[in-house]
């Protein structure tokens, strides 16, 4: 068990979420050589990749096991805001494995038989390998796939994993390939330090577009639309919406209600010798007991009661955030704060199996054979310590693993013992101590203030009353308006996982885009007008308005444009008052004098500055600035936000070392590689033209 515990261990959420690319391409076989009727009905699409429509079976199979993948490397419940990133991960893993295998293809990109051996077992294993398994030992790791080709019910499929492996290769080879396609050159690096390197301190007044009326400015219809079609702007699908929200709050009722169920637990709560078991069959949260300072209590009632002679008896029922709870102290005694120690994990085919192993690796470093850093180094399954001899740092109670961090904190510095955990047999030292203190172990019973089943029906028939008898976006705004509501609105992508801050309202956005006309109040599933999202709100929406995906419609954009276009005119004003006064002044004080502009200051301006001090982001000014010699007052630059008048005041210039030179070049490649990685695959999607049509089914 001890292998498949450490899989669980080391996967984590990147590798549990989704057990990398080739696990699904493998889930999803023959994806695009299916045949099924029920693939090719366009109601069952879920999306198209290159052409190729992919079913909605096929992606709830490569979902479905991608979930039992995470929940095999966890043990744990996926959540819904997991399963929703999920869905997302395996969407874009199968868009990133089409594209790849086509390219790979066509570039003759591929993994032999002795290479794979390597990647898995050999001087140069994936990074894939390391992981899934948390190891790049090969002996552990033929243990560990053993044990998965042994137990097929894991949950763990090693074809899967090799699959992986290759295409990860394939990629790295692909990635390489177009990495070698982008660089920076000798004469990028030198105009950049040397834009780094020339620092400027200025004076400078700005006349604001915002001087000059709107209604003064005359922009024409067909300018307008000459600016439109020369600066064209593409969007995603949105939709927006105007939407009331009915609170769902506790009453006194409900909330009495709630106290009495807690009373009812405080008598067996008190006399109770197993608090672990009350917490699992009465706590709404399910915090085992664990040890506490009494500074590290925030309520400091609760602590004066815990750490006094009484604090066995129960504390409570208090209330807070957001729960009435009950706790008391099982047991006092005193401990390090923190403490520095250092562990070797032993995994093996069975638990008995790593027990024996870790007794006599034990043993050999007790008697002084081996040293516990070269153990460590040699025998850990926790590559992460391994490397530093073991050594896990400082750390807290209750930041381990419950059963090594109970076994740690009870231990004398020097004492070097074993202790099992879902993981395996851990060999552990203690290092060092500090900040001995009293600490309690503390249970806490909770139950949440939360709305009855009749006060939740009461805000529903109110939502209700609400909705009845609207039809449209107009009626809905009307009737708020009529009542006092506060009514809210929203732009969606059709994937986004919630509306605004409403926990669990991905039903509303679905909804939202399976509505077909604007000015319409959308209706879930149950073709009902009112939303419930869990025990807190209830929700009656309308759809306001359908963007399209492509450009952006002139409509949507005329008054964007018609401002572009009026600072433009006002630039032009701006520009020719400044310049006449500039010809007849000999500095800016003197202009300053004349046009009653405030004089502003600003230090160490560089060309690679983001922007100009107390003027916000001005390219144009920064610009000129770094082509400026001292004491010249630039002529009137059109910004942003107004129109600038600039004098250096002085210049300074570093000197350029290899050493700035060798930071240079190792950002701009970063930073290259960074955005190649943001964007090859939104690139290469856009080239098979993508079609999703999840939003109909999640």
């Amino acid at each position: 068990m001890a292998a498949l515990q450490t899989i669980r261990e080391k996967a984590g959420i990147s590798v549990g979420i989704i057990i990398g690319l080739a696990l699904i391409a493998f889930v999803m076989g023959d994806i695009f050589t299916s045949g099924s009727s029920i693939k090719n009905s366009k109601l069952n699409v879920v999306g198209e990749i290159d052409g190729e429509e992919i079913s909605i079976i096929t992606f709830q199979n490569a979902v479905s096991e991608a979930e039992n993948a995470y929940k095999a490397s966890t043990g744990g419940y996926i959540t819904e805001e997991q399963m929703a990133q999920l869905r997302e991960n395996v969407w874009d893993q199968m868009i990133y494995t089409s594209l790849l295998q086509t390219q790979a293809e066509e570039l003759g990109l591929n993994v032999s038989d002795d290479e794979l051996f390597d990647l898995i077992y050999g001087n140069n294993i994936s990074p894939v390998i390391y992981n899934a398994f948390g190891t790049q030992n090969p002996e552990e790791i033929r243990q560990i796939v053993q044990y998965v080709i042994s137990n097929p019910n894991a949950g763990i499929s090693w074809e899967g994993i090799q699959d992986e492996v290759a295409s990860n290769r394939v990629f790295e080879k692909y990635s390489a390939l177009v990495n070698n396609m982008f660089y920076t050159t000798n004469a990028e690096t030198n105009s950049t330090l040397d834009a780094q390197a020339n620092k400027f301190d200025v004076s400078y007044i700005v006349k604001r577009y915002s001087t000059i009326s709107d209604s003064t400015i005359n922009i024409s219809e067909s300018a307008i639309k000459n600016y439109y079609n020369t600066h064209p702007v593409e969007q995603d699908e949105t939709r927006e919406i105007v939407y009331v929200t009915f609170n769902v709050t506790p009453t006194a009722d409900d909330r009495q209600a709630i106290l009495n169920s807690l009373n009812e637990i405080v008598a067996g709560f008190a006399s109770t010798t197993t608090p672990e078991n009350v917490i699992s069959m009465n706590s709404d949260t399910k915090e085992l007991p664990t040890y506490v300072s009494k500074s590290s209590i925030k309520n400091t009632e609760l602590a004066e009661h815990l750490f006094s002679k009484n604090g066995a008896e129960v504390f409570g029922p208090y209330e807070e955030e957001g729960y009435y709870k009950i706790t008391r102290a099982f047991d006092k005694k005193k401990m390090p704060a923190e403490l520095r120690a250092r562990h070797i994990l032993i995994g093996g085919a069975t638990i008995e199996e790593a027990q024996a192993a870790a007794d006599d690796l034990a043993a050999q470093i007790k008697s002084g054979k081996i040293s516990f850093a070269d153990a460590a180094a040699q025998h850990s399954m926790d590559q992460a310590s391994s490397v530093n001899g073991g050594d896990l740092g400082w750390v807290a109670y209750g930041t381990l693993i419950p059963e090594v961090s109970e076994a740690l904190f009870n231990a004398k510095v020097g004492a070097i013992g074993t202790v099992e955990s879902g993981y395996g047999i851990h060999i552990y030292e203690v290092l060092e101590q500090k900040d001995i203190q009293d600490m309690v172990k503390v249970a806490t019973v909770t139950k949440e203030i939360r709305p009855s089943s009749a006060t939740e029906m009461a805000a529903t028939n109110v939502a209700r009353d609400f909705a009845n008898g609207i039809t449209t976006a107009e009626e809905l705004i009307a009737k708020a308006q009529e009542q006092g509501l506060v009514r809210r609105s929203a732009i969606l992508g059709k994937n986004d996982p919630v509306v605004s801050t409403m926990t669990s309202s991905r039903e509303l956005v679905q909804s939202a885009f399976l509505t077909e006309e604007a000015n319409s109040v959308i209706s879930n599933r149950e073709k009902s007008t009112v939303f419930s999202f869990g025990n807190k709100e209830r929700v009656v929406a309308a759809l306001t308005k359908i963007n399209p995906e492509g450009i952006i419609p002139l409509q949507d954009r005329a008054g964007e444009i018609r401002m572009i276009l009026a600072n433009k005119e006002k630039a032009n004003i701006i520009s020719k008052e400044l310049s006449a006064i500039k010809a007849n002044s000999q500095s800016l004080a003197s202009i300053q004098s004349q046009t009653g502009l405030d004089i502003q200051d600003a230090q160490d301006v560089t060309f690679n500055s983001m922007q100009l001090p107390g003027a916000g982001i001005e390219p144009a000014v920064i610009g000129a600035i770094a082509s400026m010699e001292v004491g010249q007052i630039s002529e009137p630059i059109a910004g942003n936000n107004g129109v600038y008048v600039v004098m250096i005041n002085n210049k300074a210039t570093e000197e350029i070392t290899d050493e700035m030179k060798g930071a240079e070049e190792y950002r701009a490649a970063y930073m290259l590689n960074m955005k190649l990685n943001q964007q090859l695959l939104p690139a290469l999607a856009k080239m098979a033209n993508v079609k999703d049509y999840r939003y109909k089914f999640y």
